[in-house]
């Protein structure tokens, strides 16, 4: 049984509510009128896929959270999603994401009758209380229709049932397209992406609105973002733009721009086709690269299923860095300047940057290296794997 298009408890935030569109979850997000009552179920509502990505936290260091546990391969969208080995520690901090909490039983208040004094009613109201509980079970399973075969909804639609708006736009790689995105409406675009290679896609705003992209392969692989990686606020983009830079295949990809909180807004998309960038890094060598005035050093490392990267980024021209390792589906670990922790285990400067990810299947993550005030400057750069 599935479930009908309408607004449900998003799966990754149970203080937002997003629309599903009877077949999909869309990009389309509210703000829920009321407070969560229990943690979200780790499962989605019937015949729902669910969200790409669930993000888990982590404690390791201030400013850090774990990576998706729906993770995809380095190839990008395109290609099949394998998911994280487990979450691994790391410096830095990993853009914010969803997260399936699991449910927690509640025991209901009230006064417990001493040991002794009364074990038979005791015994009975155990006895009782267990017979209730296997019943009410069992009804739940018979009425969720556990045993029919197929999976149901584990929740209804909230009052908000109007879907919001998709509007053809067009979008184009290598140019810039003015939208103007109406009240609750999602603008669309198929763009085909010539050739596979690094794409940096960019929602900016132009009155202070909060833009959202999201970005959709044929075969259904979702990227998203609401902000921008540190490193591109060489580009002039602000902590309210959202861009997306990574490693996608070519053909033809969805991209949608819409407002975050489903205002109306006028926005920039802009699509760069950056082919392979400034190249790839070889794992455990240290590179020296030249860092541009407002721009970025961009390039590439691999990762093998079941390793950790780390880049170790080094100004050699009195620089204040900041560097990303930036994965196809919108996950960003990002560093300004390095924690003691580093300092105490790789040495460096406190203002040079040092990132860690997760624990990954296979991916092929981009580098970004930019200058705090976007000066120009060199550095020298070492990305690593860990198995």
């Amino acid at each position: 049984m599935s479930a009908g298009p309408g607004w449900y408890p998003d799966p990754g935030d149970p203080m937002q509510l997003r629309y599903y569109d009877g077949g999909a979850w869309t990009s389309h997000t509210s703000a829920s009128s009321t407070s969560s009552t229990g943690a979200p179920s780790s499962t989605s509502p019937g015949g729902i896929p669910p969200l790409p990505g669930g993000y888990a936290s982590s404690s390791s260091y201030p400013g850090y959270s774990a990576g998706p546990t729906g993770h995809g391969q380095g190839q990008g969208p395109g290609q099949s999603q394998p998911t994280y080995l487990g979450a691994g520690q790391g410096y830095g901090h990993a853009a914010p994401g969803y997260a399936t909490a699991p449910g927690y039983p509640v025991s209901p208040d009230g006064a417990r009758a001493s040991g002794e004094r009364w074990p038979f009613v005791v015994a009975g109201v155990v006895v009782g209380a267990a017979l209730l509980i296997v019943g009410v079970v069992a009804w739940g399973a018979f009425s969720q229709g556990w045993f029919d075969g197929g999976p149901t909804p584990i929740a209804s639609p909230t009052s908000q049932a109007d879907p919001p708006t998709i509007v053809d736009g067009t979008f184009a790689v290598d140019g810039t397209t003015i939208v103007d995105v109406p009240r609750d409406t999602l603008v669309e675009s198929v763009v085909d992406l010539p050739t596979d290679g690094i794409y940096l896609i960019t929602v900016t705003s132009t009155d202070d609105s909060d833009p959202f992209l999201a970005l959709e392969a044929p075969d259904g692989t979702y990227a998203e973002a609401d902000y921008a990686p540190a490193p591109a606020g060489s580009l002039g983009l602000d902590g309210d733009d959202a861009a997306l830079v990574g490693w996608y295949t070519a053909g033809p990809h969805t991209v949608t721009a819409s407002d975050y909180y489903g205002d109306p807004a006028r926005m920039e998309v802009t699509i760069t086709n950056l082919g392979e960038g400034d190249g790839a890094l070889v794992d455990g060598v240290t590179s020296s690269i030249e860092v541009p005035a407002d721009g970025l050093w961009i390039g590439y490392l691999d990762v093998a299923d079941g390793a950790s990267a780390t880049l170790d980024a080094r100004t050699t021209s009195g620089g204040d860095l900041r560097a990303a390792l930036s994965a196809w589906d919108g996950l960003v670990w990002e560093n300004d300047d390095r924690p003691q922790e580093v300092l105490d285990d790789v040495g460096g400067d406190s203002l040079d940057p040092y990132v860690t990810t997760d624990v990954l299947l296979e991916e092929r993550l981009v580098v970004l290296v930019g200058d705090f005030r976007g000066e120009g400057g060199t550095a020298d750069v070492t990305a690593s794997t860990q198995p």
